[in-house]
């Protein structure tokens, strides 16, 4: 598997548009096993993802790096507490708080 920059990484995930190649490229960077939660950020925001497709690389980066779980989570909620779709995300807002309580319930 191709290694990549941290250049490249922010790249692609902020301007990446094709879903298949934003994955790849997510893929890659977990099996660098880079924790580095800013790199995930753009990710998380990058507007040609539906929402599933961003819960898809958030779900996987919890259960992959269990200790980034609750930032991940209190993350997705904020992206779908600012963003629209054809349905209110006020519903997936509230879940991923709910997550990120039971990730860190201190």
């Amino acid at each position: 598997m191709r290694t990549y920059s941290v250049e490249e990484i922010r790249q692609g995930f902020t301007s990446g548009t094709d879903f298949n190649e934003i994955f790849d490229l997510f893929q890659s960077v977990l099996a660098q096993r880079l924790k580095d939660l800013e790199l995930y950020r753009l990710l998380f925001w990058n507007h040609g993802l539906s929402p599933d497709e961003i819960r898809l690389f958030g779900e996987k980066l919890a259960q992959e790096f269990p200790d980034l779980a609750y930032d991940v989570f209190l993350w997705l909620a904020a992206v779908f507490k600012v963003t629209t779709s054809q349905h209110d995300n006020f519903e997936l807002a509230v879940h991923y708080y709910r997550r990120a309580a039971l990730a860190r319930p201190e």
